[in-house]
């Protein structure tokens, strides 16, 4: 019979979602497989900035780049993306947003982290109630990372070079937000 419009774009938003996978150069086609990445970690999660969508898109093995250029006494800003290996080098020329087709340019990220504010002020004290509730019990931040990752939340800690830690990102599947520490506030 009849199948209804709604029921079937659900089902192609899962299957979509499904068949996201991992970036590779030697795939051909580098521009779609960017446009299908960046679009669907757009739609997925919210985040507030570059450093938190590059950690998105780190995990399809793509890397975004802002890039900030003048010319005629006219400034111009702009994205390029670039498809990195397994240790997060660059795998081939970046390339300009605007190749990538719609949804995916500079004014478009621009827009998603202004949206994306409200979504993780919403959603930040889930995220900080199970921040305290582990680091009550976790006294190193191997195990931090471990609990967290239990209740479906990501850490990923940047440290210098003396192991001091100055930066701390969430991600949350579930909830569909990265980010930064410092964003979560203290309650």
């Amino acid at each position: 019979g009849l199948i209804p419009s709604g029921n079937r774009r659900s089902r192609q938003e899962t299957h979509a979602e499904n068949v996201l996978k991992t970036a590779d150069v030697k795939q051909g086609d580098v521009r779609r497989q960017i446009a299908t990445v960046v679009r669907a970690v757009l739609k997925r999660y919210a985040f507030r900035s570059l450093g938190e969508m590059n950690l998105l898109l780190a995990r399809y093995h793509i890397v975004a780049e802002e890039v900030r250029k003048e010319y005629k006494g006219k400034r111009y800003d702009g994205l390029v993306y670039a498809i990195t290996d397994d240790a997060g080098e660059k795998r081939m020329i970046p390339l300009h947003a605007g190749k990538t087709g719609r949804g995916t340019g500079y004014a478009t990220i621009a827009r998603h982290f202004e949206k994306s504010k409200a979504l993780i002020k919403e959603k930040a004290p889930m995220l900080r109630n199970a921040i305290v509730e582990v680091m009550q019990s976790s006294p190193d931040k191997e195990r931090f990372s471990e609990e967290m990752k239990k209740r479906g939340i990501d850490v990923h800690i940047r440290q210098n070079e003396q192991g001091r830690i100055y930066g701390i990102t969430f991600i949350s599947d579930e909830a569909g937000i990265a980010a930064n520490g410092s964003r979560l506030g203290k309650g």
